[in-house]
């Protein structure tokens, strides 16, 4: 049986859903529509008037008849972040520890106040066989999440999963095997820019891993 998944996209002008259904082959879009929103109700990538995207938000799963209440949230905005940083090769909670202290001078955000994951995305090993974790951080605002995540528990959707616009742009246009490589068999490097009307990403990646997000 396909499993099923609904992404949510929260813009400036509109909120926009798009259900894919996953089986062996390529995902299928199953469904897609979106409803405009009032002008300022959404500011920035930011939520500003929850009632009116909670609002839309019922419309548009009205109009459409998705199969499903739970969505995956794409959030994209300045109080979203993420970065690059180089550990050494610790056990996962001793990471988790870790990384609260090592990376605070590369999120322009305080701590206490973000919500922060990473992915392991390289292992270095040195010629001393010192091994070094090269991470994607990713660190949120927590009122900022509050916001977003608010318009759609007032539509009565539940949110199983939020997601960076850059990373699902990479999921969604790159494709794998395509890059070629240069001479020295390294992945060719390649920027995608999404540009919307409040908010554009930009996003180079090697081989479908992040290496720059703004």
């Amino acid at each position: 049986m396909a499993r099923k998944v609904i992404g949510l996209d929260v813009g400036t002008h509109a909120v926009r859903a798009a259900e894919l259904s996953f089986g062996r082959g390529l995902p299928t879009l199953e469904r897609f529509g979106q409803v405009s929103l009032p002008f300022g109700a959404v500011v920035g990538g930011e939520v500003v008037d929850a009632p009116a995207v909670s609002a839309a938000l019922r419309r548009l799963w009205k109009e459409v008849g998705f199969s499903s209440k739970k969505v995956v949230v794409g959030v994209a905005n300045q109080r979203v972040v993420a970065r690059t940083a180089d550990l050494p090769s610790l056990p996962e909670a001793e990471l988790r520890t870790a990384l609260q202290y090592q990376v605070q001078e590369l999120i322009p955000i305080p701590m206490a106040e973000a919500v922060t994951d990473y992915q392991i995305i390289e292992r270095i090993t040195d010629g001393a066989g010192q091994e070094t974790l090269r991470l994607l951080v990713v660190a949120a605002h927590k009122d900022m999440l509050r916001s977003l995540l608010g318009a759609p528990e007032g539509a009565g959707l539940a949110a199983s999963r939020v997601d960076m616009v850059p990373f699902a742009l990479i999921r969604s246009i790159h494709v794998p095997g395509f890059d070629l490589g240069d001479e020295d068999g390294r992945p060719v490097a390649e920027a995608i820019v999404g540009v919307g009307a409040g908010v554009t990403n930009v996003v180079v990646h090697e081989a479908g891993i992040p290496r720059f997000v703004r």
